[in-house]
């Protein structure tokens, strides 16, 4: 083979991930289950295409002259010539070279391909940049006055940064092992890679390990510990520094300095084809490097993209019509036949990675699957019948001593002897948290007396959950909050349907894009943030009611962005405020920072969804001391002072009268008029806030929870009142800590949240419970649903590719065969594990392979809680009748819908049969719009005024709702 062709095979093998054998999780586990299909493909039938198509265009014109060539060659020579002084000679072997031998052109063919791919090729993704000529790129334009573009423009941003932060593992008897990554020391550092620098992942240079407990304590000596946590940082290196390098001598380190109890399990092998001596610790330190390098772009629209770079490229590269010699036919014959092999295969080759790359945007756009639903609810709301079943859940109960510090509540020595609050911890449970024999009696006082301690549903079984939820009239109505553990994209589609123009306002506090805030490749920092936010805002943009107002929260990072982003997403007219939060107003506690200005201020933006047509509550500033002490006297209404005014009218001063807000004084002309201290307001908030300060560590909405945040919820309380009234839905899908759900329950609105991996978890989900708790004031009891979600890596791990005896045959078929591999495969074969219908019959035991810890495990899959979310229902009842579950409910315009699961083992047609009749529901009355049951079905059915079935299987439209791609 030749060196154009194997640097085309070296470009196609990174470009397919044929050169990522080791790598055993997500796209490249797929990919190394077609490796040989592919290089079958690309050694013997594409390549033989290649020579082909040129020996057959080559080969007349090409052998005539060589034949002419060698003839007058033969006969000069005989003559007593010299053939190399000719002229006739030197002419036929300039058309010669010319027309061109195959092996020529074919080496130009690979030569192209390997140019075209290249240039857009970019570890791991292809960026849309057209190249012009050397160094002078085109963008797509449209006669826009001004026009912002960036490189990723048409990709979905796919990161989810959670491996970048945290990457552990479990070994056994109970030892853990963590990759932890040790922040970038400067500023400069983390906001852009420097020229010829890129950033890589690298041992840390001292205090490479830190030892803990199971308590998650430091704990000195390596013996003690049972979590190894190995540190890393991410910084600029010279590009000639190989991240394969950097990780190999890691691996030397570690293993030359790594513990004795954790030696046996690191150091087992895990080899692989292409490397035997691979370790469990080599194969963790592959991965981790490999998901935070790798897929970070999925194309919305390779094929298009390419097939219009690759009529570009032929005309500008190929042809380059600017200096067509229409003199030299030849040549020119000659090109073409290169531009007709070259775009005969790179067509081809576009289609297998068209393929993969549509086959990664249908995973990526899968609805998720809910693998989690559970309820935080006050004791309170509980039926005291299931009161007993609490107080003998030793999880739930240590849970609260956790959260609540409930083992700390004392007898009250002044109440009496047998009044509830007289009831202390100790009188009912022990240590551990278990019920003590025999004080059933006392712990139902204690729960009444402690009534807005906040159950969670995860600690009991689903029977006892669907319990619950059966005493509920009105299941959403009663949930003030949905938080869902997810990364947001897809958390914001899976959910899209149920909250369709539901949502008053948005908040979100994105990450800065300083550098150190979310994995982004150092090429495309901007560029990866732009198209972040971008897909995020436009999804979010469908919940927002018409009146509904957005608020983007940046510093000086990333506001200049922020705004462009957000005029192309709601449009520039919609634009309604720049607010500066000054979270500051002390200089000196600032950090001194050389050769600039301190920087005090944030900027947040605030656009409407529609200008004509927008709520906004104006806010006011507390009026000033001096003027509060005007107000002497003192009403059963508050403090007041008496106004003189002049006249009203009959009916203004009947309504005032009638108010207690006018009186006749002695001997006054005119009734005064009654102001109360409590109705009073200063001036009207600008757009520069100054009043609202930072959070300090010591302040105690910041220490009493243990979070990270600079956000008081004095500020989101602002912007909440500002944009929605009570009752309303706010929505934040960068939630962090929680501080805007807080906010907002506080509030008395509702809030829909999102925040991924264990974070979610260990901060914020404990943090809103505590907020529950401490809502014993507020006008109505509070309740949150919480949902977590497969992951995008999730469904990729799940992936099983199956080839049955017709496909393998139909493979090996000529041009049929060709097609299949280039468009059919990867869809074909992996239909039955992406959605698999027969799952539906027993629809309680389904479960997907889920990543914890860096491990698989299975994990149970709620597809009733998916189904709702899929067809959007608002949950009224949810009730489980023996082994069935009915869930009633309506959808946004209104329309009621029933929704029956059963094992169809179990509940045959006749028994569903009678299960309707013993219901009392009849498909054919107009009680409900639309009714769907699992499993194939003799149930009545009519035709609906929108030209479908009442009666709907729940297998076709899950399937339909679940890869829709709007």
């Amino acid at each position: 083979m030749t060196e154009q062709y194997n640097k085309l095979k070296e470009t196609l093998a990174e470009i397919f991930q044929l050169d990522q054998a080791d790598l055993d999780f997500g796209i490249y586990r797929i990919m190394n289950q077609k490796r040989d299909d592919i290089n079958a493909f690309l050694d013997h039938k594409l390549l033989q295409e290649v020579k082909e198509s040129l020996a057959k265009s080559s080969s007349g014109d090409s052998e005539d002259l060589k034949k002419k060539l060698e003839t007058l060659e033969a006969n000069l020579r005989e003559a007593g010539i010299d053939p190399n002084l000719n002229d006739r000679v030197a002419e036929l072997r300039t058309q010669y070279l010319s027309t061109g031998s195959p092996d020529v052109l074919i080496n130009e063919v690979f030569s192209h391909l390997t140019s075209f791919f290249r240039r857009y090729y970019n570890q791991g993704d292809f960026i849309s940049q057209r190249r012009y000529k050397k160094d002078v790129y085109a963008i797509p334009y449209e006669g826009e006055e001004v026009k912002l573009h960036w490189a990723n423009h048409d990709q979905y941003y796919i990161k989810t940064g959670e491996n970048f932060k945290n990457y552990s593992f479990n070994l056994s008897e109970g030892l853990k092992v963590s990759f932890v990554l040790r922040d970038a020391s400067t500023e400069q550092n983390n906001n852009k890679s420097q020229q010829g620098k890129e950033r890589r992942f690298k041992l840390a240079e001292e205090d490479i390990f830190s030892f803990e407990n199971n308590e998650g304590q430091i704990v000195d000596s390596p013996e003690l510990a049972t979590h190894l946590k190995i540190w890393f940082t991410y910084d600029t290196q010279d590009k000639k520094v190989k991240q394969d390098d950097l990780r190999a001598a890691a691996a030397k380190m570690i293993k030359q300095q790594l513990p004795t109890q954790f030696q046996a399990g690191m150091l087992q092998l895990k080899a692989t084809a292409s490397n035997k001596e691979r370790t469990l610790l080599d194969k963790h330190l592959q991965d981790y490097t490999a998901k935070n390098s790798f897929d970070y772009f999925i194309h919305k629209d390779l094929g298009g993209f390419l097939g219009r770079e690759l009529d570009f490229y032929i005309k500008n590269e190929i042809l380059q019509i600017d200096d067509i010699n229409l003199d030299s036919p030849t040549s020119f014959e000659r090109q073409l036949k290169i531009v007709k092999a070259f775009k005969s295969i790179a067509k081809k080759l576009i289609a297998l990675m068209t393929q993969l790359e549509e086959f990664q945007k249908k995973l990526w756009l899968k609805k998720k699957m809910v693998l989690q639903s559970d309820y935080c609810i006050t004791v309170d709301r509980v039926p005291e019948e299931m009161y007993l079943d609490i107080l003998t859940n030793q999880a739930q109960i240590q849970e609260w001593d956790k959260l609540f510090a409930i083992s700390e509540i004392k007898k009250d020595e002044k109440a009496g002897l047998f009044i509830e609050e007289s009831i202390s911890y100790s009188d009912v449970f022990s240590n551990n948290g278990s019920l003590i024999i025999g004080t059933d009696v006392k712990g139902l006082a204690f729960l009444k007396a402690n009534p807005f301690l906040v159950l969670d549903t995860k600690f009991f079984t689903k029977k006892w959950k669907y319990s619950l939820l059966s005493t509920f009239d009105n299941i959403d109505e009663s949930c003030d909050a949905l938080l869902v553990n997810s990364e947001n994209f897809q958390g914001l589609r899976l959910v899209s349907e149920r909250y369709k123009e539901e949502i008053q306002l948005i908040y979100i506090d994105p990450p800065f894009n300083t550098g150190s805030d979310f994995a982004y490749k150092d090429r495309f920092q901007n560029s990866s943030w732009l198209s972040l936010m971008f897909d995020r805002a436009t999804i979010s943009r469908q919940s927002l009611k018409n009146s509904g107002l957005f608020f983007l929260h940046l510093d000086y990072n990333a506001n200049y962005l922020g705004r462009q982003i957000l005029e192309l997403v709601f449009n520039e007219d919609n634009f309604l405020n720049e607010i500066t939060w000054q979270r500051s107003t002390t200089v000196g506690s600032i950090k001194a920072i050389a050769n600039r200005f301190p920087t005090l201020s944030d900027t947040i933006f605030l656009f409407v969804k529609e200008k004509n047509n927008y709520f906004f509550n104006k806010q006011y500033l507390p009026p000033s001391e001096d003027y509060k002490e005007r107000f002497k006297e003192k009403d059963n209404y508050g403090y007041y002072y008496w106004n003189t005014l002049a006249s009203y009218s009959q009916e203004t001063f009947e309504r005032l009268e009638k108010e207690n807000k006018v009186r006749w004084s002695n001997g006054a002309k005119y009734p005064q008029y009654k102001t109360y201290l409590h109705e009073l307001k200063g001036s009207v908030i600008p757009d520069v806030w100054t009043d609202i300060n930072m959070l300090n560590p010591m302040a105690s909405e910041r220490t009493e929870v243990d979070f990270l945040t600079q956000k008081p919820e004095k500020l989101l309380n602002r912007i909440i009142e500002t944009g929605s009234q009570e009752g309303e839905y706010i929505m934040d899908y960068f939630m962090g800590s929680g501080t805007t759900c807080a906010s907002a329950l506080k509030s008395d609105r509702k809030v829909v949240g999102f925040e991924m991996g264990e974070y979610f978890t260990t901060k914020t989900l404990p943090r809103i419970k505590r907020v529950l708790y401490r809502l014993k004031n507020s006008k109505k009891r509070k309740a949150i649903k919480y949902l977590r979600l497969e992951s995008y890596e999730d469904t990729l791990n799940n992936l099983q590719l199956k080839r049955n005896a017709s496909q393998q045959s139909l493979l090996q078929t000529g041009s049929f065969g060709e097609d299949y591999l280039l468009h059919y495969m990867l869809e074909t074969e992996s239909r039955d594990s992406l959605l698999n219908l027969e799952i539906f019959r027993k629809p309680f035991g389904y479960s997907l392979k889920v990543t914890e810890n860096n491990e698989l495990k299975e994990q149970e899959v709620d597809l009733v809680e998916t189904f709702n979310y899929l067809i959007g229902l608002v949950v009224q009842t949810m009730e489980m009748i023996r082994d069935t579950v009915v869930v009633q409910g309506h959808n946004l315009s209104g329309d009621k819908i029933l929704v029956i699961w059963r094992d169809v083992d179990h509940m045959d047609n006749a028994a569903l049969n009678e299960f309707f009749r013993k219901l009392q529901i009849n498909t054919k009355d107009s009680e409900f719009k639309r009714i769907y049951v699992n499993g194939d079905n003799n149930l009545e059915n009519l035709r609906t005024e929108d030209e479908g079935w009442k009666v709907v299987l729940i297998e076709e439209e899950f399937h339909r709702r679940m890869f829709e791609e709007s």
